[in-house]
């Protein structure tokens, strides 16, 4: 699902991503979860992710920097590269290969918008790759 940021109108992807196989990617961003599966391998040059990345028992993923809320690598996952996220959890027999992290406190999508009130998306619908239409 698309949708466009009320405040910078941006068109936004907010549906949970799953790695199931092999992929190589420049840039992923999703306001859900990324989950790379079992055997899963992820590779990557920017990863922003707002509810967190979930790396299953043996899945790897290769990046030069990730930003999310949470990161958790479970069973004998692997992890390369840097991260700044607000929580962290890593299972026994895990593996971090390389990478600087970075715990900062969650920060809001809006530095202008008070604390407690929540952003609404606003739903479009794609009509082709130049314009996008709201619905009425």
């Amino acid at each position: 699902m698309v949708l466009t940021c009320p405040c910078c109108y941006k068109r936004v992807c907010v549906q949970d991503i799953t790695i199931d196989s092999d992929d190589n990617r420049h840039r992923l961003e999703t306001c859900g979860v990324l989950r790379v599966s079992r055997r899963a391998v992820l590779n990557a040059g920017e990863l922003r992710v707002g509810a967190g990345i979930i790396v299953e028992d043996t899945g790897s993923v290769q990046t030069r920097h990730a930003s999310t809320f949470r990161l958790q690598l479970m069973g004998r996952a692997q992890w390369a590269g840097d991260c700044e996220a607000a929580y962290l959890s890593i299972d026994p027999g895990a593996t971090v290969l390389s990478g600087r992290f970075t715990i900062a406190p969650p920060t809001p999508l809006n530095p202008a918008t008070p604390a407690g009130e929540s952003l609404t998306l606003t739903p479009v619908t794609l009509v082709n790759s130049r314009r996008l239409v709201r619905p009425a």
